[in-house]
């Protein structure tokens, strides 16, 4: 049976190491191993500048767009291993063995967990005996440690009395060997067989590259960046007459190219880019680049010219590839930048050479930031027009977006009146809201009306109702949140293991039926069903009890909105859990089974984890709604012997508001709802995420 393969992508920066060290700037590199849901199962990331304990790490997260990730094609066919890191600078591919990979993997994996263990130890003892002043802790740990590390590293057993930290120390600094090796072994695998001529599977590299996320194509842009260190003492004409020069050149030479141009004082950063199918293409940029070099050396204008070469997969790549390889060109030169504001350049024929003026003085370690100042970009197309950019970022940004529009107009057109309900009913009468602040009168409108500052706010805050309102509804908004937290889940999880398919279906209309039935029916059915002649105080009457006047008593009051919503809307929320469910994968039910599992360790070890998440957010949402009831229900189900425990704040603002035509307090009152329950949804979110790290935002 042939060995499966797989096609892998590696990242490689264009950062120097001994640039870093010298600005003490970290750069890292870095493998994560994710499984097909993006949860990290193993990782490593090395610093080139640190080389303390802390070298190479497991388990760090590498963020969204980077790492190592494993998938399949054709059914299966064929694994592919790819890689992605921030900098997306330069990407090699290539098809390698599985069992190659995967063993070198593993090698990693094994020698940095080790590592990743003694560090741990080393760190928690080294701190207590710090902490006693007391080194015993510290060397009965690496007694213990003495066997481990022989055996692990093939080390002597050492019978000197030599230093026991030294001797840790040694221990960690050959794991840490090991992990960097393995890691330069698997990486030399990669780049051996790529310069032997073997990039040639462009339909996989495809495959692969939609997976990033890329547009490619099929094809890549090379970019090529120059720079030319002008001597101090040549004159402002010849350094335009360089740069003309060159500027010729390339218009004959590339037609179908990108450039962009920086002029400085006695610097000029040039960039190329060439779309192109085959390596080859790619080299031709860079050939040219080394003759409009050789030939301005030679001409004697420039003292100095260095050069790079990039490989970026999409044109949307171009610009921070060209703030990548201008950083490293920037401090190949080890010097200062000082940029200097100039004047319009006068010459004419220089009209399509980009030049924006920027006065900054800066360090190489900033050096990007002045490039992402200065760089624009100039589009070329076949015919050798130009096409004119006022600002790379902001044109591409408003490119995508139109794209974006054209191609899912269908998408927009639907999201066309919901976004004009909330702008007309939601942020247009947010005006009203300073009427809170004035003494609101009909013939001044709301301009003319006299302010009043905090006058509406202070005489709720010291009206006689405002703690039985505040209890009311703190009261009502728990008990509806605890009550109707749990029913909802046990309908879901109970419905995802029915087996009748028809049972389920029936069941869930029956439950969902009730929520669009409306508030006013509800209501009249309650008061019908619970009133002194109702269905309930006839049976009650039938047991020889006496009848309870349900719909009177304040202390039931509360139950019956509660429960009465539990079943107006257990139903909709169970579909909201349901979905939830949906997106469980099979293989862990069937894993399950075959581990044993009864239906109770599948509901609390699969299904609670999963609709955990959902809950949290349905919570946080009725955390948020905790002084913001509805009205409606309350007043409908409000009588003057339920008032006690019935009167809400909600209610309270409709009598005041409405009723009493006080605008301005009932505005305040409905103000002051709405910042408070503003102030909790953040609060819930914000501890929610820090407990379980679900929140809204």
């Amino acid at each position: 049976m042939a060995e499966k393969k797989a096609l892998l992508f590696i990242i490689k920066s264009t950062k120097i190491e001994e640039l870093c060290k010298e600005n003490d700037e970290k750069i890292s590199r870095n493998i994560f191993i994710t499984d097909s849901d993006g949860n990290i199962l193993f990782g490593i990331s090395g610093s080139v500048v640190d080389y303390d304990l802390f070298d190479v790490v497991s388990g760090i997260d590498g963020g969204e767009n980077e790492g190592f990730y494993f998938d399949t094609v054709d059914n299966g066919k064929y694994m592919i291993v790819y890689a992605r890191s921030r900098y997306n600078d330069l990407i090699f591919t290539e098809i390698i063995p599985q069992s190659v990979a995967m063993s070198k993997v593993n090698n990693i994996k094994q020698m940095t967990c080790y590592m990743v263990a003694l560090y741990f130890l080393i760190g928690i003892v080294s701190a207590v005996s710090f902490a006693k002043r007391n080194s015993e802790p510290f060397n009965e740990l690496a007694g213990k440690l003495k066997p481990f590390l022989q055996k692990l590293n093939g080390m002597p057993d050492e019978k000197t009395n030599s230093d026991e930290l030294e001797y840790i120390r040694n221990g960690v600094d050959y794991l840490k060997n090991t992990v960097q090796q393995t890691y330069y072994e698997l990486k030399d695998i990669f780049l051996e067989r790529l310069f032997n001529g073997s990039f040639n599977n462009l339909e996989d590299l495809k495959q692969a590259g939609e997976k990033l996320n890329l547009s490619m194509d099929g094809s890549f842009y090379c970019v090529a960046v120059m720079e030319l260190l002008f001597s101090e003492t040549w004159e402002e004409n010849i350094k335009r007459k360089a740069v003309q020069n060159i500027y010729e050149e390339i218009s004959r030479s590339l037609p179908d190219f990108v450039l962009g141009v920086n002029l400085r004082k006695f610097r000029i950063n040039f960039l190329f880019t060439l779309q192109s199918n085959n390596k080859e293409s790619m080299d031709n940029i860079m050939n040219f680049v080394l003759k409009v070099k050789s030939s301005i050396q030679r001409d004697g204008r420039v003292n100095a010219a260095c050069g790079i070469g990039l490989v970026v997969p999409s044109l949307t790549d171009v610009q921070f590839s060209y703030e990548q390889a201008i950083f490293t060109l920037n401090n190949v030169a080890k010097k200062s930048l000082k940029i200097i504001q100039y004047g319009d350049l006068p010459d004419s024929t220089l009209e399509n050479i980009f030049y924006y003026p920027i006065e900054m003085e800066h360090k190489l370690i900033n050096s990007t930031k002045a490039v992402a100042e200065l760089s624009q970009i100039y589009f070329y197309n076949g015919e050798g027009r130009v096409l004119k950019t006022e600002h790379t970022v902001a044109r591409k940004n408003a490119y995508h977006l139109k794209r974006g529009i054209i191609r899912h107009w269908q998408l927009y057109l639907l999201a066309i009146p919901p976004v004009a309900y909330l702008i007309i009913f939601k942020y247009v009468p947010l005006f009203g809201s300073i009427i809170a602040f004035k003494d609101y009168n009909f013939a001044k409108g709301i301009l003319g009306s006299n302010w009043v500052g905090t006058k509406h706010f202070v005489k709720f805050f010291r009206s006689p109702q405002f703690k039985t309102l505040m209890v009311n509804t703190i009261g009502l908004s728990l008990y509806q949140i605890v009550a109707g937290i749990l029913p909802p889940i046990l309908l879901a999880v109970a419905l995802n293991y029915a087996r009748n398919r028809i049972f389920k279906k029936t069941v869930q209309m029956v439950t969902y039926m009730p929520y669009f039935i409306s508030t006013v029916l509800i209501v009249g059915i309650l008061s019908q069903l619970l009133s002194l002649n109702g269905l309930v105080n006839q049976v009650i009457k039938a047991m020889g009890l006496n009848p309870v006047h349900f719909m009177g008593e304040p202390k039931l009051f509360r139950t019956i909105y509660v429960f009465s919503g539990i079943w107006q809307n257990n139903g909709y929320n169970a579909v909201i859990y349901l979905a939830a469910l949906a997106s469980i994968s099979p293989e862990l039910y069937e894993a399950a089974i075959i581990d044993g599992a009864s239906i109770w360790k599948r509901i609390y070890y699969i299904d609670i984890p999963s609709i955990l998440p959902t809950a949290v957010i349905l919570l946080i949402l009725a955390c948020g709604r905790v002084l913001s009831i509805g009205y409606e229900k309350v007043l409908l189900m409000q009588n003057n012997m339920n008032m006690q425990t019935s009167d809400i704040i909600s209610t309270y603002v409709y009598r005041v508001g409405l009723v009493s035509m006080q605008y301005s307090y009932s505005t305040a009152i409905g103000l002051f709802q709405s910042v408070v329950s503003f102030i909790l949804l953040v609060l819930v979110n914000r501890v929610s995420r820090k407990i379980n790290e679900t929140s809204l935002w």
